[in-house]
C-alpha cells in the first residue's frame, strides 16, 4: 500500500511539473492536436476552455486512445469543469470515471471529487455516499483533511452524533489541523444536539476568542446551551442579546433565527414560571402566520397549549376564575392534538362544574372520552360526568352509565363512586330499599374507609335512608358517628337537618331547632333552606305553640323556592290560623284538637 501511494504521489507530482512547463509532448507522446490544445488550456487555467477541448477530444478519439490515455483525459476534464464551478458536469464527469477506470491512481481523487461536487450542489446524501467510499476505501489518504469537515456538515443537522466522530477523526488524523472559528461553532451545536453541555460550553469557549460578541450564531448556540444547562434566566439574557445583535446585523437565515430565539425564550419564560411573559412570546410569535418553520412551530403550539395550561393553574388559585377559564378554552378549542390537551379538557370541565355549568362539563367530558387518553384521564372524566349529571338531576342517566362501565376496568377510588352514584341514582328515582342496601354494602367495603369524603357521605345516606324508614336507633348511631368522625359533614346542612329529625322525634325541639338553624346558616340553595324552616314550624306544631309554628309556616311561604315545602307550609298555615281563630272563640286551644291535625315530620 505503501509503495503503491508513493509510487502515484510521484507519478502525479511528475506530470504537475511538466504541466507547469507546458512540456505536454514529453508526458504523453505527443497526444494528437485536439488533446494536446485541452492540456494547454488547463495548463492556461483557462478552465472552460479546457473542459470544452477535453469533452471534443473524448468525441472526436474515442478508442484510439490508449486505456492510460483515457483515464487522464476524464480525470483533467472532470478538474476543469469543477474549477470552472460547473459542479453537475463535474459531477458526471467524476461518476463516469470512476465506473470506467475504479482502480486507477486518480480513484481517491475522483471519489473525493464526486463527493464535493455533491457538496457543493447540496445532494446531501449523494455527498455522504462518496465521502463515506472515499473514508472507507481510502482511510489514510490525505484527502480525507478536506474530506472530513464536509461529511461532518453533511450529518451535522440529521446525524450530529456521527458529524462528532468525523471531526473526531479529522483532529486524530490530523492533529496539526486547526479548526476555525465556524466549525467550532458547527460542532458545539453537535454537540448541544446530542445532549453534550460540557463539551458544546468547551468548544463555545474556544470559539468566543473570535470576538463572538458580533457573532449571532455564537450568541444562538449560546442562548441554546444555557437553555440546556437549566441556566434559564441566563439564558433569557442571551435571547435578549441576541435579539438586539440581529436587528443590528441581519443574515440571510435572520427568520429562522427570530424563531428559534423566541420558542427557546418562550421555554425560558415557563420554565421560570413566567406564565404570562411565555403566552405573550409565544402569541407574537405565531402571529407572525405562514412564514414559520416547521419544527419551530410545533414545538410553539405545543408550548402554547402547556403554557395556557399552567397559566389557567396559577390564575385560578390567584382566584381570577374567569381568566383562567379563558386560557383553557384556548387549549381546548385551538391545540386538540396537544400533549396537554386532555389534562387541559378535563380541569376545564371540573372548572364548570364549580359554578354549577354542568351542560358545559357534559359536553366537554364526552369529548373527552372519545379521545384516545391516559386511563388515569378517562377514569377522572368518567367520574366528573357521574357529577354533572347529578347536578342536572339525571338519575337515570347516571344509573344507566355508572352501570354500562366495566366493574374490572375501574380502579379503588372510581369503583367506589360509581357504587355510590347507583345508589344515590337510586334513592333519588324512589327504590329506597334497594339504595338502603346498596349504601350498607358501601358502608362495609374496605376502600370506603380509605376515602374520607364518600365514607361521610355514605354515613349521612344511611342517616337520611333510616329517618325516612323511621328507623330512629339506626339513624342516631350514624349521625353520633359523623360528629365524632366527620366534623365538616356533621356541620353541613343535610347531617345538621337529619339531626334535628332524631332530636324531634325524642322530643328535644329545642335541640332540633338549633340543628334547624344551623341548617339554614349553612345552606346555600333554597330547597334546603324552606326545608329547614318547614321542619323548624313542625317543632313549635309539635309543641302545641300554634303562633310559633305559624310564624315559621309563613316564612316557608316567603321563599323563593318553589318547592313541596312551600305547598306543605301552605297547608299548616291554614290549619294553623283555623286554629288560632277557633281559640279566640273558645279562649283556649284544645290539645286534643291540634294533636290530630299534627302533621308527620317528613
Amino acid at each position: 500500500m505503501i509503495f503503491w501511494q508513493t509510487k502515484r504521489l510521484a507519478t502525479l507530482l511528475a506530470f504537475v511539473q511538466l504541466f507547469c512547463a507546458g512540456e505536454f509532448d514529453q508526458v504523453y507522446a505527443a497526444p494528437p492536436g485536439c488533446l494536446q490544445t485541452a492540456y494547454r488550456r488547463y495548463g492556461e487555467q483557462d478552465w472552460l476552455a479546457a473542459a470544452t477541448a477535453f469533452e471534443t477530444a473524448d468525441r472526436e478519439l474515442g478508442n484510439e486512445l490508449t486505456q492510460d490515455q483515457q483515464m487522464r483525459l476524464t480525470s483533467y476534464w472532470g478538474e476543469a469543469l469543477f474549477l470552472a464551478k460547473h459542479y453537475e458536469q463535474a459531477l458526471a464527469v467524476f461518476q463516469s470515471s470512476l465506473q470506467r477506470f475504479p482502480d486507477s491512481e486518480w480513484a481517491n481523487r475522483a471519489t473525493f471529487r464526486c463527493g464535493e461536487c455533491a457538496y457543493r450542489l447540496q445532494a446531501t446524501e449523494q455527498a455522504v455516499q462518496f465521502l463515506e467510499a472515499l473514508r472507507t476505501n481510502f482511510p489514510d489518504d490525505g484527502l480525507l483533511k478536506s474530506a472530513l469537515p464536509m461529511l461532518a456538515a453533511c450529518y451535522a443537522k440529521q446525524l450530529p452524533s456521527k458529524a462528532i466522530d468525523c471531526w473526531q477523526q479529522l483532529q486524530d488524523q490530523f492533529p496539526e489541523t486547526s479548526l476555525d472559528k465556524q466549525q467550532r461553532l458547527m460542532l458545539a451545536e453537535c454537540y448541544l444536539r446530542t445532549k453534550d453541555p460540557a463539551a458544546a460550553e468547551a468548544e463555545l469557549r474556544v470559539a468566543a476568542q473570535d470576538t463572538p460578541q458580533e457573532d449571532i450564531r455564537y450568541q444562538v448556540l449560546l442562548l441554546q446551551l444555557r437553555h440546556q444547562q437549566g441556566r434559564f434566566a441566563d439564558a433569557i439574557v442571551a435571547c435578549q442579546t441576541a435579539r438586539a445583535l440581529l436587528e443590528r446585523t441581519p443574515t440571510n437565515a435572520s427568520e429562522a433565527i427570530r424563531q428559534r430565539i423566541a420558542v427557546t425564550l418562550a421555554d425560558c419564560q415557563f420554565r421560570t414560571q413566567d406564565y404570562a411573559g411565555a403566552k405573550s412570546t409565544l402569541d407574537a410569535y405565531l402571529a407572525t402566520g405562514s412564514a414559520l418553520l416547521p419544527k419551530e412551530m410545533n414545538w410553539a403550539n405545543e408550548l402554547s397549549a402547556v403554557v395556557r395550561y399552567q397559566l389557567a393553574r396559577q390564575q385560578w388559585e390567584i382566584g381570577h376564575a374567569s381568566q383562567a377559564v379563558a386560557n383553557l378554552e384556548d387549549v381546548y378549542q385551538q391545540w386538540p392534538d396537544a400533549k396537554v390537551w386532555p389534562a387541559a379538557a378535563l380541569k376545564l370541565a371540573r372548572y364548570s362544574l364549580q359554578p354549577s355549568d354542568n351542560a358545559t362539563a357534559l359536553e366537554i367530558l364526552t369529548h373527552l372520552r372519545t379521545k384516545d387518553v391516559a386511563r388515569e384521564i378517562d377514569l377522572a372524566a368518567f367520574r366528573l360526568q357521574l357529577q354533572a349529571l347529578a347536578g342536572q338531576g339525571d338519575w337515570q342517566q347516571i344509573l344507566q352509565l355508572a352501570q354500562e362501565m366495566p366493574v374490572e376496568e375501574l380502579d379503588a377510588i372510581t369503583r367506589i363512586d360509581s357504587k355510590f352514584w347507583i345508589a344515590e341514582s337510586r334513592l333519588q328515582l324512589g327504590d329506597v330499599n334497594q339504595a338502603a342496601q346498596d349504601f350498607d354494602e358501601l358502608d362495609r367495603l374496605a376502600e370506603v374507609s380509605k376515602h374520607g369524603t364518600r365514607t361521610a357521605l355514605v354515613k349521612l345516606r344511611r342517616a337520611e335512608i333510616a329517618v325516612a324508614m323511621k328507623n330512629w336507633q339506626s339513624a342516631k348511631r350514624h349521625v353520633a358517628v359523623l360528629e365524632k368522625d366527620f366534623p365538616t359533614v356533621w356541620h353541613g346542612p343535610a347531617c345538621q337537618l337529619v339531626a334535628g329529625r332524631c332530636a324531634s322525634n325524642a322530643g328535644q325541639f329545642d335541640t332540633a331547632r338549633q340543628c334547624y338553624q344551623q341548617a339554614i346558616r349553612a345552606a346555600d340553595d333554597a330547597d334546603t333552606i324552606a326545608k329547614a324552616q318547614f321542619l323548624m314550624a313542625e317543632s313549635y306544631f309539635h309543641q302545641q305553640n300554634v303562633s310559633m309554628a305559624l310564624k315559621f309556616y309563613q316564612q316557608v311561604g316567603e321563599a323563593e323556592s318553589q318547592s313541596r315545602w312551600q305547598a306543605l307550609a301552605k297547608l299548616q298555615t291554614d290549619k294553623c290560623l283555623q286554629l288560632l281563630q277557633e281559640a279566640q272563640v273558645q279562649k283556649r286551644i284544645e290539645p286534643e284538637t291540634i294533636s290530630n291535625v299534627a302533621m308527620d315530620q317528613k
